[in-house]
């Protein structure tokens, strides 16, 4: 079983910030606290995905499997979240909507520690 990191927010394509959602493969990642409880996604610094985070404040993670699943994509089966502006996955075993607390630059990755709103 592997993460999923999905989460919502403004992206530049083409000089143009638009809304997007976007999807990543997180190869690291642990419960940070059981209470209160966090969790903690480890983000190489060149993904896409850092800074819709760091502007949404937010993002959601998804359990699942990740075989055959290209690093990060824009298109998924999604559901919209219950506590955060964001999507999960609709085929995930299960999810964390967290929202950010944390963010500590650890050379070549951005270490994100987020509160669990709601675990589903």
């Amino acid at each position: 079983m592997s993460i999923i990191l999905t989460c919502r927010g403004l992206k530049k394509e083409f000089g143009v910030e638009k809304i997007k959602d976007l999807a990543v493969i997180v190869d690291s990642h642990a419960l940070a606290s059981k209470e209160p409880k966090q969790y903690a996604v480890f983000l190489p610094k060149f993904s896409s995905a850092i800074s819709i985070i760091k502007n949404s404040g937010c993002f959601t993670v998804n359990f699942a499997n990740t075989r055959n699943l290209p690093k990060e994509f824009e298109e998924f089966d999604s559901k919209e979240c219950e506590k955060l502006d964001g999507l999960k996955l609709m085929h995930a075993d299960s999810h964390l909507e967290c929202e950010l607390k944390q963010e500590i630059d650890s050379g070549d990755h951005i270490l994100f520690i987020g509160n669990v709103l709601l675990e589903s």
